[in-house]
């Protein structure tokens, strides 16, 4: 007869559905997930990757911030956008309206305004969310957002700030955080088993074994670590009481055998034995105890901090653990961390392995026990409430307490005024690892080239509005200078994009242009080099780009570089000089090579001779492919899903993909 289990003890349905990824950073980092609000700047393919690697896995809600409309360009690279329905409409919307439905659970919200407008307006509209990711936007006006991210000061938690930029098949993320503090960072163990610091219980069951025992079934089952003690305490006895050095190690494996049972075909614990010696016997002795309940340099570090020598009300939980740590490792005899506890498989019977458990977990309760009671007084003395730091909080960090992070970051600021030169020329010389720093160089080159032509390299004005919808350079307002429209999935939008009226029902969402549509181009019968043909309607800025104007975008695919280099021509309508005829494609080359050269004789004078960086430099800019959007939307949301869970390590604190040669490279700018 079968029996069917009680509903109670099913998983829940939100068990179920997270059911992998609780498997990755557990309920605790879901729930921080769940609480999430995220605002994305910029409604771009982009942008709809990144997103939706954040919408699956349930972030709590997301604002798309964007001005601009859905053009026939936008429906040929973004999938989340849908032919014959979303074209005309604004992006943001669109894109937020599909995302949500990924996930009922997130909250799908798009503000229908200019960026720049917005953050001159009401910068406080940025700071309500717990990150920002900036998506192609320009690099005024991401300097501008990150300050202000960067400038929230505690008791209000600071914002990361992510900026992303891409080119053809090349992507770059960049992080700006105050400060990272990383318990879970998920080593591959945290398993401590304190073999050269040995705690008086564990040593006392240690000696309770005898290695010459007769009995043939019982000697194949003595614990890997009951051996070990064994013949470590043996060693010293013989050693003035010295542990074995790096020298001694073939001397001391060869004691370690000399108990193995020449007529025993079962060794296997003297087998886990010697393979043990390089993790937890060698790696502690080299490193003053780290791996063996010492405390790890960057730990060491962290109890020297002004955060940790003077806690206070407006600590953090961080930091009032680590100033508890430190306290604990004054206090213990062996100035050893607390125990974690945990006990790997070993060749042992279960009564053995079971009363060996028993005294590390013991010993890791009693560590635990004494932890919660310093952090008490910690605490109190802190003036902080009783109770602030919750039991499972508490619980994690002892575990973690060997393999803590923490990432003093950079601005997006510090990193374009200062960046850390030494890092580019090394990036530059890594002869094993593929370069992918020329890309950096290329695209900060691009944020140049922008700021003092108003476009990008290879890209007409109107073009280039389309990929950057952040304003003019210098952070001067972009299009849509109307009033703030929001949709969530429940509320919808009508926007028109040429005037400053907006109104908003609550069943459909229709966007038109000036002529009451959106136009589609014709088909143009010029020819450029040996080209593939590409059209896009533009969006309307000062009468440029306006509704029923075409575009005739033409990739030379001549060149041998990995990546196109675009020209445009425009045919209709009053442009500037910019944007009119053919764009010098050699010209723009020429000027951003000029630029990058610039930045590396500033920051990386060993570059400026430089020729085969020189050459991957022209190579790295080009309009952005379907293929990049997805790997890169993945690599920013993993980012962000770090950020947001604290559990990982993110980057610090720039990521630049190369996809041509299939690398990803991480600098510290």
């Amino acid at each position: 007869m079968t029996t069917t289990a009680p509903l109670s003890e099913r998983p829940s349905a939100h068990t179920q559905r997270y059911d992998r990824q609780l498997r990755l950073w557990a309920s605790s980092g879901q729930a921080s997930l769940e609480k999430s609000n995220i605002l994305v700047v910029g409604a771009s393919a982009l942008s709809a990757q990144i997103l939706k690697n954040l919408v699956l896995p349930g972030i709590g809600a997301f604002t798309i911030l964007d001005h601009r409309t859905v053009d026939p360009a936008s429906l040929g690279t973004n999938f989340f956008l849908q032919p014959g329905h979303s074209e005309g409409k604004p992006a943001a919307a669109e894109i937020a309206r599909l995302l949500a439905e990924l996930n009922d659970g997130v909250k799908a919200n798009a503000t229908v305004e200019s960026p720049a407008d917005l953050l001159a307006r009401q910068p406080g509209f940025f700071t309500a969310f717990d990150l920002v990711i900036s998506v192609d936007q320009p690099r005024a006006f991401d300097l501008a957002l990150s300050d202000l991210c960067w400038a929230q000061q505690p008791p209000s938690p600071h914002i990361p700030f992510l900026r992303v930029a891409s080119a053809g098949m090349v992507g770059q993320l960049s992080l700006s955080v105050h400060q990272v503090a990383i318990v879970e960072t998920h080593p591959d163990s945290i398993v401590d088993l304190r073999l050269t610091r040995p705690f008086p219980e564990l040593q006392a069951l240690a000696d309770s074994f005898d290695l010459d025992t007769p009995d043939t079934m019982l000697h194949s089952h003595i614990p890997m670590v009951v051996i070990l003690l064994n013949k470590l305490k043996q060693w010293r006895q013989s050693h003035g009481g010295a542990l074995p050095t790096t020298a001694d190690r073939a001397a001391f494996a060869a004691l370690v055998n000399a108990s193995r049972r020449p007529d025993s075909p079962d060794a296997e614990n003297f087998d886990e034995a010697i393979a043990a010696l390089g993790k937890h016997v060698w790696r502690p002795i080299a490193s003053d105890g780290v791996g063996g309940g010492g405390v790890p340099p960057e730990v060491a570090d962290m109890f020297k901090q002004p955060e940790c020598l003077e806690v206070g009300p407006n600590s953090t939980n961080f930091w009032l653990l680590v100033r508890a740590l430190r306290d604990f490792v004054a206090a213990s005899p062996t100035h050893s961390l607390p125990l974690s506890g945990s006990l790997p498989d070993m060749k042992a019977t279960s009564e053995i392995y079971v009363r060996l458990q028993a005294c590390y977990r013991a010993k890791a309760a009693a560590d635990l026990a004494e932890f919660t009671r310093i952090l008490d007084d910690v605490v109190a003395a802190a003036g902080v409430a009783a109770g602030a730091v919750g039991g499972d909080e508490v619980l994690a960090f002892v575990k973690h307490a060997g393999y803590l992070k923490l990432i003093r970051g950079r601005s997006e600021r510090q990193r374009y005024e200062a960046p850390d030169g030494s890092v580019a020329a090394m990036a530059f010389m890594d002869p094993v690892n593929p370069s992918t720093f020329q890309h950096h160089v290329a695209l900060s080159a691009s944020d140049a080239f922008f700021e003092k032509h108003g476009r990008y390299p290879g890209s007409t004005l109107a073009f280039s509005r389309t990929i950057s919808g952040g304003g003019e350079p210098g952070g001067g307002a972009g299009t849509g200078e109307g009033v703030a429209s929001t949709t969530t999935t429940t509320t919808t939008t009508t926007t028109t994009t040429t005037t400053t009226t907006t109104t908003t029902t609550t069943t459909t969402t229709t966007t038109t242009n000036k002529e009451g549509a959106a136009s589609v181009p014709s088909e143009g019968d010029e020819t450029t080099r040996s080209a593939k043909r590409h059209k896009s309607e533009t969006p309307t800025r000062d009468g440029i780009g306006g509704a029923g104007e075409e575009v005739d975008m033409v990739v030379d695919d001549s060149s041998s570089s990995s990546s196109s280099q675009t020209t445009m021509r425009r045919r209709g309508g009053q442009v500037d000089a910019d944007a009119e005829g053919d764009v010098d494609v050699e010209g723009d080359t020429e000027a951003l090579l000029a630029l990058a050269a610039e930045w590396t004789h500033r920051h990386a004078p060993s570059l400026k001779d430089d020729e085969e960086s020189w050459d991957k430099i022209r190579d790295a800019v080009a309009e952005l492919l379907p293929a990049t959007t997805a790997l890169l939307g993945g690599i920013v949301a993993q980012e962000t899903i770090k950020l947001i869970t604290r559990q990982y390590v993110p980057a610090d604190n720039t990521v630049v993909y190369d996809g041509i040669q299939q690398a990803v490279g991480v600098f510290r700018l």
